[in-house]
């Protein structure tokens, strides 16, 4: 049984907490309000020549590298879980059923009341399907991992175009969807935040999200069998070359799919079938690659001394995962929703980035603050309160400040 130091445990923390700031970073720079904004939209925004260069930066370096170091660290969790529930001989399917249970009713409230684009609700079903495979070999995981997260896009891409399936199913024209998000009525903001919610149960995000997470689970899951970040001082030649391999290659691989996209819209290359299905294999292959270089570059950081203090601003945000996470779904609201600050469609990356990058000091702060004087997060209290139906404490003792 592997021993987890506060160090370690640290790290994985740091982890936590840089997947939460690269997920508000890419829900604020270039989620639904430049998502769904026309080139006519962009170019009335302010600075669009500085948007058009910050907006594709911050696809290039977070987006969806971000939403996956957040999966990959749940199955390292899983994992760590399942040890900790055999060394202590306690009785793990039915307390994980129970915690799927309550991260899927916080996934549902949050989805449909709150932030429609919300993975909670994947990941609880996720963690149904880690309860049917965990047992089975490393080797079998990795390759249901890889075959869920990168090949099952591809027959997703052919499929609907063979077929030509409407994997979105119906949604209502950009400018009404637009308009209900900038209205000034809190309840149309929630009618359309709650559609928003709603669509994600569709064949399109169940299949180029649910699906992929789960693979990640499971990779995460072989990655903590191997203890490559609860020991990583033992690891450090191999993760060095995992870095190499997932920055270098996963860049290079990314690079390759820009190019790929210039040339369908410029006409060098005429798009079909096996094009798009190959554009979504290089965008699969990159984004695992170059998160998996994160995780490994992160973790070998850490282990100096220098970095590690630097890094460690992070770790109470990732200790307060849930807390952090929801609150930014307010941040957003009160940020562009039209009964906030309305500034939907009438900012772009290069103003919102600097939005984020407070709001992620702002997160950083109040995390550190927080834990000096409790020992969780509000939401985390909550979430033990409901798993073990004991009132966990709260509040640090004077003999815990000074221990």
């Amino acid at each position: 049984m592997t021993t987890l130091t506060n160090s370690r445990i640290q790290s994985i923390d740091i982890l936590r907490g840089m997947a939460l700031m690269g997920i508000l970073i890419v829900h604020f720079a270039v989620g639904l309000h430049w998502l769904y904004a026309s080139p006519e939209q962009k170019a009335l925004m302010p600075f669009p020549e500085i948007n058009a260069i910050v907006g594709p930066t911050i696809d290039f370096f977070f987006t969806d590298k971000s939403r996956t170091l957040f999966a990959f660290m749940f199955g390292i969790s899983f994992f760590i879980q399942l040890k900790s529930a055999e060394h202590h001989k306690k009785p793990f399917k039915r307390a994980f059923l129970w915690r799927l249970t309550i991260l899927m009713t916080f996934g549902l409230l949050h989805g449909h009341l709150l932030f429609g684009s919300d993975i909670l609700r994947y990941y609880a079903a996720g963690g149904l399907f880690l309860l049917l495979v965990y047992k089975w070999s490393s080797k079998s995981l990795l390759i249901l991992g890889l075959f869920l997260n990168i090949i099952v896009p591809v027959i997703a891409t052919i499929v609907s175009i063979v077929y030509k399936i409407n994997l979105f199913g119906d949604y209502p024209d950009l400018l009404s969807f637009q308009k209900a998000f900038m209205s000034t009525s809190y309840w149309e903001n929630f009618r359309i935040n709650n559609f928003d919610a709603t669509s994600r149960y569709n064949l399109f995000y169940l299949l180029y999200y649910f699906v992929p997470v789960t693979g990640i689970f499971l990779i995460g899951i072989c990655v903590g069998r191997q203890n490559y970040l609860q020991n990583p001082e033992m690891h450090t030649k191999l993760l060095k070359r995992f870095v190499l391999w997932g920055l270098g290659l996963g860049f290079f691989i990314q690079g390759s799919n820009l190019f790929m996209n210039a040339a369908l819209e410029h006409k060098w290359i005429n798009g079909n079938i096996i094009i798009y299905a190959f554009k979504d294999f290089l965008v699969s292959i990159a984004v695992l690659l170059i998160s998996l270089g994160y995780i490994c570059t992160l973790t070998l950081l850490s282990l100096r001394p220098s970095w590690n203090r630097f890094l460690s601003i992070l770790a109470p945000a990732g200790r307060m995962t849930l807390t952090n996470y929801i609150m930014q779904s307010v941040f957003l609201w009160v940020v562009f929703f039209g009964s906030g600050f309305g500034l939907y469609l009438k900012i772009g990356p290069s103003i919102s980035i600097f939005i984020a990058l407070t709001l992620c000091g702002l997160q950083l702060a109040w995390s550190y603050y927080w834990l000096t004087y409790f020992k969780m997060g509000p939401l985390e209290w909550v979430w033990r309160y409901a798993n073990t139906g004991k009132r966990p404490g709260f509040k640090k003792t004077i003999a815990m400040d000074n221990k």
